[in-house]
């Protein structure tokens, strides 16, 4: 738990060299409002720089160092339009973690 009593979420998202500031801060806002729906608090988001392939060992090191019980993305179709890579992530993320899945445009989370 937090100090204002939510419990602890980490953030993910890919960042493309074409995306703007303003789209950068926009999702941010929305996974923030999305944690706030479930009474989360994003502590710390990884950034994933760049047009490449999806790095899962560097985004589960990064949840592992960080004991994430909750990690919130966009939407799998932000980190990714690949359904292999998606389904990869997501399993690293709940089956290799122990993570709660989020995606800030769904209500419900997986995992």
């Amino acid at each position: 738990m937090t100090a204002t009593g939510r419990a602890v979420a980490y953030g993910y998202m890919r960042v493309p060299r074409a995306m703007e500031d303003e789209e950068i801060q926009v999702i941010e806002r929305r996974m923030e409002e999305y944690a706030v729906s479930q009474q989360l608090e994003i502590m710390a988001t990884h950034y994933e720089y760049g047009d490449g392939t999806t790095n899962v060992s560097d985004l589960v090191y990064f949840l592992r160092r960080n004991n994430a019980e909750h990690v919130i993305v966009p939407s799998m179709e932000q980190i990714t339009d690949h359904l292999v890579i998606q389904s990869i992530v997501t399993t690293a993320i709940v089956d290799g973690i122990g993570a709660t899945l989020h995606e800030a445009s769904e209500e419900s989370p997986s995992g």
